[in-house]
C-alpha cells in the first residue's frame, strides 16, 4: 500500500516542483544570465530560492493524502 501511495504521488511532486522552478526561471533569468552564473550555479541559486515552496510541495506529497481506515473516528 505505501508502495503504490509513493507511486502515485511521485509524478504530482515533480510536477509541482519543476512547475516552481520553471517560474523562478523566468524570474531571475535575465539576472543569472547578467552575472554570469553557469548552468549549476543557477539551478543552486534556484533551488535556495525556491526552497519553501518545494518544501511545501514535498510536504505535501508526503502527510497530504487520505488518513487510513484505523485513523478514522
Amino acid at each position: 500500500m505505501i508502495l503504490a501511495q509513493t507511486i502515485l504521488v511521485t509524478p504530482i511532486v515533480a510536477a509541482l516542483a519543476r512547475q516552481f522552478l520553471e517560474d523562478l526561471w523566468s524570474e531571475y533569468a535575465d539576472q543569472l544570465h547578467s552575472l554570469g552564473a553557469h548552468r549549476g550555479q543557477a539551478l543552486l541559486t534556484l533551488l535556495w530560492e525556491g526552497r519553501f515552496s518545494l518544501t511545501t510541495a514535498v510536504a505535501g506529497g508526503i502527510w497530504g493524502g487520505p488518513a487510513p481506515k484505523s485513523a478514522r473516528s
